[in-house]
This record gives structure tokens, sequence and C-alpha cells, in this order.
């Protein structure tokens, strides 16, 4: 991670990263990596956090948030919460629910001079994105994905896998939660994961880094 962070100028000496976190092992790996980064890269960096509450999932959500709390307290992190209970149902949930949390991160960034926004989008999250964005649009625009730092927002895990995160997380006993409404093929994207890429692994068993 360091490397690939270095090489692109993902974070850059000085910022005020504001981590968005679920409480999931992406998203978990990513806290506890950031630190190591920082440190090895001399970069000095002042990050702070933000987890977005839906409240949808019962103890579940109650969990995240806990493991959320615990992890940024232990981080010595600013850790901003927000609740947003019953504010989205129905269709296009996780799309919905994407654009406000990004509406909520770059309010509190205008706010507290936090930036950029940091996700931690992996290595199979960007081939979900480039089938999703062919399939759906039909543009070539789709095939350059997500990139590593845009205007204000850093992905630094994006050149580690999914099994490769979560095999980090069980080596080091980081504790995440699984959400389990994405182990559904309700969604269109959770299809690409569940369905489309393993049957395209059966072609290419290295599909997510060739996408």
């Amino acid at each position: 991670m360091c490397a690939f962070v270095a090489a692109r100028a993902i974070l850059r000496p000085g910022e005020r990263p504001l981590l968005m976190l679920s409480g999931g092992p992406d998203s978990m790996c990513l806290l506890h990596l950031l630190p190591v980064v920082d440190r090895r890269l001399g970069l000095g960096l002042r990050a702070a956090a933000l987890h977005v509450d839906y409240g949808l999932r019962g103890r579940a959500s109650d969990r995240d948030r806990e493991l959320v709390e615990a992890a940024c307290a232990a981080a010595g992190l600013t850790l901003h919460v927000e609740r947003l209970e019953g504010a989205l149902r129905g269709p296009d949930f996780q799309a919905r629910a994407r654009a406000q949390r990004y509406d909520l991160a770059r309010e509190l960034a205008a706010r507290h001079g936090y930036g950029p926004l940091v996700t931690a989008h992996n290595r199979d999250d960007q081939a979900e994105t480039v089938l999703y964005r062919l399939v759906k649009y039909a543009s070539p625009l789709g095939l350059a994905g997500m990139r590593a730092r845009d205007a204000d927002t850093a992905r630094p895990l994006l050149a580690a896998g999914a099994a490769e995160i979560r095999e980090y997380c069980a080596a080091q006993g980081i504790a995440c939660g699984v959400d389990a409404s994405n182990l559904e093929p309700v969604y269109a994207r959770n299809a690409i994961r569940l369905e489309v890429l393993p049957a395209l692994a059966r072609l290419n068993p290295r599909v997510g880094e060739t996408l």
C-alpha cells in the first residue's frame, strides 16, 4: 500500500483526510493501515473519520457503529457519526445512500477543512464498477473505472483485492462487521459481485486484476 500511495501521490504531506468508515473489513483495514502509511512516508496527516448509520439493520447497524467508534477512539481519531434512521427506503437504495453519504462527507469537509475524502474501495470494487458502467451506460468512459486520486477523493486500497484485505484483517485481529445485505443479489452491484464476476473468473481467475 505504501508503494502504491507514494507512486500515485494518493495522499499528500500535511493533508487532513476524512476517512469514510462503514465498519466492514475494507474500511477497518484502511483505518488500521493509514497510520502505517503516514509514518513510513512521513506525510504528517491529520485524519478524521465519518460513519453514516442508516439504522436499517437493527442490531447490525449498532454493531458497525460501535466497532468504528471503538477503533477510532483507540487510534485517537476524531469521529463524526451521522444517524439517518429511516431516511432512505425503497428502490435504488444503494445508489441514493451512496449519494447522500458523499454529500454529508463533502459538507463536513467544507465545514472543518478536511480533504481529501478517503474511501476503502478495492480492486474488486473497481472491477464491479467497470462492469456496472459498461452494462448500464454502454459508455467507453466506464473503462476508466475509479481513479486512485481525483479532485476530492483518494482510494489508497484500490490495488488490493477483497480476499487480501480480509486475510489481512484476520491475521491482524482487526474487528469488523459484515453487512448481510451485501450477500444477496438483489441490487445490481451485488449481482455483479456474487454472480457475474465468479462466472468470469472461471474463464480468467485473475479477472479482477484484468478489468
